[in-house]
């Protein structure tokens, strides 16, 4: 991984019951962004001890290449289904590797 591109881990909780729905929707965004502009890398996980949390792992080239993911039509179709699906706001942070040596 190249420090001087932009990482972001986003966990995304699921109402209880609603989890498969989610998953579906959140696999729907893999293809079409992995194939975007300046996308390196965009992994969906699960967690093992709690299948109602989701999380993103991505790497982007820059920050703008992250901005037009956001302003894509999938992402926004994406978004305007998570209200009824997730029990709080999206947990979202943006990181840069450190490196040493």
């Amino acid at each position: 991984m190249n420090s001087k591109t932009l990482k972001v881990i986003a966990k995304i909780n699921a109402i209880p019951g609603k989890e498969s729905i989610l998953q579906e929707v959140l696999i729907k965004l893999i293809e079409p962004t992995r194939n975007e502009p300046g996308c390196i890398s965009y992994i969906l996980l699960n967690n093992i001890s709690d299948q109602g949390e989701f999380t993103f792992f991505e790497e982007w080239m820059t920050g703008k290449d992250l901005e037009t993911h956001i302003q894509s039509a999938h992402f926004k179709d994406a978004v305007k289904n998570l209200d009824v699906l997730i029990d709080a706001e999206p947990d979202i942070k943006q990181y840069h590797s450190i490196e040493i040596g």
